[in-house]
């Protein structure tokens, strides 16, 4: 995915260098930041429910639950509830993108948007001993999910602009997205200690992370500033509904809202 991601990167930098050589083009070239908001409906992956990859750190025959059987002080534990409230953190995006401009005010649109999503959750864990004060209940400890997952998205799209006054303008456009997405890490807190369930322990288990590929579609919004073959600045708003694939085990069609600013070049 970085080589298929700096591949594209080229592509729009070296169509930007052709349109400073073609002054009868109408290029603009754009850089942008947003703030991703996506959906949830693929982010159950990081659970690690799928092959038992978090219920392995609970059998006895490993290493993992032999350090976790010291860390509560030599009393037996469960996993005693799957992890829940899984949620993204972390929603800074960057985009790229280069615009051309077709004859009534149509355009073609090439943007390459990346980002690196935190995930938190939390589970909780039975231990075999007495709770302080005399309560009856079970002791129980928290144990948190931890995730880093990096998705790319390459858009095409076709749009209209709308002149408005003194150099304002208003742009909607809307088309299909490529995204590539790859869990970067998953891992179980627990009593301070980080567990790799990325990888599974098992042989039998699934060996590494992969990147996979889905496919959506977009439409935009775009409020700007542009002066003819200068700069520019825009406020911009997209909304993506793709399929995010994590791992190949955990898919689904994702909303996504990515509000944003950015600043414009024209050629």
């Amino acid at each position: 995915m970085k080589l298929f991601s700096l591949a594209f990167i080229g592509f729009l930098l070296h169509f930007s260098a052709l349109a400073q050589s073609d002054t009868s083009s109408n290029w603009s070239v754009s850089i942008g930041a947003g703030y991703y908001l996506s959906g949830e409906q693929a982010i159950d992956y990081y659970s690690g429910n799928d092959n038992g990859r978090l219920a392995l750190l609970f059998n006895k025959n490993t290493q993992q639950y032999n350090q976790i059987l010291v860390d509560f002080d030599g009393y037996p534990f469960y996993l005693d509830g799957a992890p829940s409230d899984l949620i993204y953190r972390n929603t800074g995006s960057f985009e790229l993108a280069l615009e051309y401009q077709l004859p009534k005010d149509l355009f073609l649109n090439f943007s390459f948007y990346n980002v690196t999503l935190d995930v938190t959750g939390l589970f909780t864990i039975r231990v075999d001993r007495a709770n302080q004060n005399g309560n009856p209940q079970p002791f129980q400890a928290i144990g948190e999910i931890k995730g880093r997952e990096k998705r790319s998205h390459i858009v095409f799209s076709f749009g209209k602009s709308f002149d408005l006054k003194n150099n304002f303008y208003f742009n909607a456009s809307g088309g299909v997205d490529l995204n590539f997405v790859e869990s970067l890490s998953n891992q179980a807190l627990i009593e301070g200690r980080d567990y790799n369930i990325q990888r599974a322990i098992s042989l039998t288990q699934r060996a590494q992370a992969i990147t996979t590929i889905g496919y959506g579609f977009i439409g935009d919004a775009k409020i700007g500033y542009q002066i003819q073959g200068a700069y520019g600045f825009f406020l911009k708003t997209s909304f993506l509904y793709s399929n995010i694939n994590v791992n190949d085990i955990s898919n689904g069609q994702t909303p996504i809202l990515i509000p944003g600013i950015g600043f414009t070049k024209e050629f």
